[in-house]
């Protein structure tokens, strides 16, 4: 099955339980960007967002501002401490993925112990 159709058949289930779906393309990161179809991965999620009529949160693009054009690489960095969450070693109870359970990775973050994006 290509990623298209993953995308889309998940997206299907989702709103036929009556869910709200926001897609989340990929980071502006260096593993990410050096991949040649990141771009093509970007496009596709976007379309599929808009033919299926849910949200989407352009990670990619606002990543790419920071860096590009604000020259400011840390903003991730200062949003993720602000939520409470950051990189590290252990599976993020929050953010499970049954498919690949090590999409990603989190801590909290000991000076904010309240999470938000616990649910």
């Amino acid at each position: 099955m290509k990623i298209a159709e993953v995308i889309r058949e998940g997206v299907g289930r989702l709103k036929a339980i009556g869910a709200n779906v926001i897609l989340i393309d990929p980071q502006f990161a260096p593993r990410v960007i050096e991949k040649p179809d990141t771009e093509q991965m970007v496009a596709l999620i976007a379309a599929t967002a808009k033919r299926q009529n849910v949200d989407l949160f352009r990670r990619f693009a606002v990543m790419r501002y920071w860096r590009e054009v604000t020259h400011d690489g840390k903003s991730a960095k200062r949003i993720a401490t602000s939520l409470g969450v950051g990189c590290g070693d252990a599976p993020c109870p929050n953010l499970q993925s049954t498919a690949n359970p090590d999409w990603m990775r989190c801590k909290r973050i000991p000076q904010r112990p309240s999470c938000a994006l616990a649910s």
